[in-house]
C-alpha cells in the first residue's frame, strides 16, 4: 500500500482513491468488514437514509467490490488441481480418488512484498539477537526468530 500511496500522489489522486470521499472510504471498509452479505450489502444501500442522506457512488454490492477490486493487490493466487488417491477402494477394488483444488501464492513473492514494505522497516530482523528482560541482563528471553 505504501507504493499505492506514493502513485497516487504522483497522479494527484487523495489518499481514499478509488472512492469519492474519506466517509465514502470508510463505509466501504465497514461493509467489507462486516460480516454482511452481499445481499444485505445491497439492502443497506437501498436504504432511502443511505440514498439520499451519505450518497455513496456504489449502490449496490457488486459496484462496491468492483471498487475493492481497484486497490492494490499483494503476489496473485494460483490455483493448482490436484487428484488425490485414497486408502479406500471401490467395488472394482480401485483405489477412490478426489479431485481438489489447491490455491497458493508465491512464498518468495509474498516475503519480497513484506520486506519492500516500508511500514514494516524497523520491526525486521535478519539475524538472532540477544533480549534480556532486564536491564541487568540477568534474564535472557529466548524465543523464535
Amino acid at each position: 500500500f505504501e507504493r499505492h500511496r506514493e502513485m497516487q500522489k504522483e497522479q494527484g489522486d487523495a489518499p481514499w482513491a478509488p472512492f469519492e470521499s474519506e466517509e465514502e472510504w470508510e463505509l466501504a471498509r465497514w461493509m467489507m468488514t462486516s460480516g454482511a452479505s452481499q445481499k444485505k450489502m445491497d439492502s443497506f444501500l437501498k436504504l432511502n437514509m443511505i440514498r439520499h442522506g451519505a450518497n455513496p457512488a456504489f449502490h449496490n454490492s457488486r459496484a462496491l467490490l468492483k471498487r475493492i477490486d481497484r486497490l492494490p493487490t499483494g503476489p496473485s493466487w494460483t490455483c493448482t488441481p490436484l487428484r488425490i488417491t485414497g486408502d479406500k477402494v471401490d467395488k472394482q477394488k480401485k483405489p477412490l480418488t478426489e479431485d481438489v483444488e489447491l490455491w497458493h501464492r508465491n512464498p518468495v513473492e509474498c516475503i519480497k512484498e513484506l520486506m519492500e514494505n516500508p511500514a514494516f522497516e524497523k520491526n525486521q530482523c535478519y539475524e538472532p539477537r540477544r533480549v534480556f528482560r532486564k536491564g541487568d541482563y540477568t534474564n535472557r528471553e529466548y524465543n523464535e526468530m
